[in-house]
Order: C-alpha cells, then sequence, then structure tokens
C-alpha cells in the first residue's frame, strides 16, 4: 500500500458519496458537506506528482494543509487539524503499528480541542476516539484497519440515535435524533477505504 493510493481511492469514495454526505449535512447542517470534502481530496488527488519524495509524515502535513484551504465550514479546519497532530507526531518515526497508534490518539486529542467537543457529542471525533479505544490491543496495522472500520461502523450506529451536542447540529436539539452525522459518515467511508486498501 503507497500513501498515494489510499489518497486516490479515499477521494474517489467520497466522490460516489458526496450527494449522500450532502444529504446528511442538509438534515442537521449547511448541506454541502460531501461537496467540500470531495472538491479537497480531489485537488490533492491532482497535487500527489508534488508528493515525490517526501517523507510519510510529510506527505500527511501536506495533505492537511490541502484539506484547510480548500474545504468551506468547520470539517475542513478539523480535519486539517486531525492530519497536522498524526503528522507531527509521526516526525521523524519509522512507521509501525506503535507508532501509529500514538500518533491515531494524538491526533485525536488535537481534533477534541480544537473542536471544543466530548466523546458522543454527535462528531466526527466520537468515530474516531471509538476507534481508537477498540484498537488498543492490536498487533498489526492491518489488524488496526479491520478493528478500526468495525467500531467506526458500530458508533455510528450509535450517534445516530443521540442528540447533537457540538456544532451547528446542536441548536437542532432534539431534533437531531435520527440522523447521521456527515462528519462521522465520512470518517466511516475513510476507514471503510483503509481496510480495503490494507486488507484487500
Amino acid at each position: 500500500m503507497t500513501y498515494e493510493l489510499l489518497v486516490k481511492n479515499i477521494a474517489k469514495k467520497i466522490e460516489e458519496n458526496k450527494d449522500y454526505l450532502c444529504d446528511l449535512d442538509s438534515k442537521i447542517g449547511d448541506g454541502d458537506h460531501g461537496t467540500n470534502v470531495s472538491r479537497a481530496l480531489n485537488k490533492t488527488v491532482e497535487a500527489l506528482d508534488s508528493f515525490a519524495g517526501l517523507t510519510l509524515d510529510q506527505k500527511i502535513g501536506k495533505t492537511a494543509m490541502l484539506l484547510i484551504s480548500n474545504v468551506g465550514g468547520a470539517s475542513g479546519p478539523l480535519l486539517g487539524t486531525w492530519l497536522m497532530a498524526f503528522s507531527k507526531k509521526l516526525k521523524d518515526q519509522e512507521l509501525n503499528v506503535k507508532t501509529f497508534l500514538e500518533a491515531f490518539s494524538f491526533a485525536n486529542e488535537n481534533l477534541k480541542t480544537r473542536g471544543k467537543t466530548e466523546y458522543r457529542n454527535k462528531t466526527m471525533y466520537d468515530i474516531l476516539y471509538a476507534a481508537e479505544l477498540a484498537t488498543k490491543q492490536v498487533s498489526s496495522l492491518s489488524e488496526f484497519a479491520k478493528v478500526a472500520y468495525e467500531a467506526a461502523l458500530k458508533e455510528n450506529e450509535y450517534t445516530k440515535g443521540i442528540a447533537a451536542r457540538s456544532g451547528r447540529a446542536s441548536y437542532l436539539g432534539e431534533r437531531s435524533i435520527g440522523v447521521n452525522d456527515a462528519g462521522s459518515t465520512t470518517i466511516c467511508l475513510i476507514l471503510e477505504v483503509l481496510n480495503a486498501v490494507v486488507n484487500g
């Protein structure tokens, strides 16, 4: 697996689901989440040639900047914050399951702080933190990908049934119950691709 292949596959998956993501977002958000994230990922794919010669942490950091500058609303800064923190923690480290889990946890903590949220406030943080909790004992990156994706699906189904307590959706209160958060669903799609690429 190469980082470039992963990015291309994620961009394709989000493009295929952008209308669905926008539909979710229209119910408890601005309605443009899918379009914004898809556009930013497509711009990242266009820039992949410029990633040649970069280390993995540099590639992730560059992806973070592209998302921050090309995704509207809160999603760009939040996704960018997560990736930038992951990149920072991974710098000068050999990629293995230990360093990956440490970077994943560090990125989650940064996202929580930047997003001013808590676990199960119905945001993308819920999915990422659920994945972190479920993968603490995994022994390989392939096991991480599988377990994280399974945990993400379970968490997204759970948070569908609760009221949002963070972000624009929180203004809807009880009316946000029964609808998946678009950002959370995006993270599920990304983890689905990671699992597919890593484990075939």
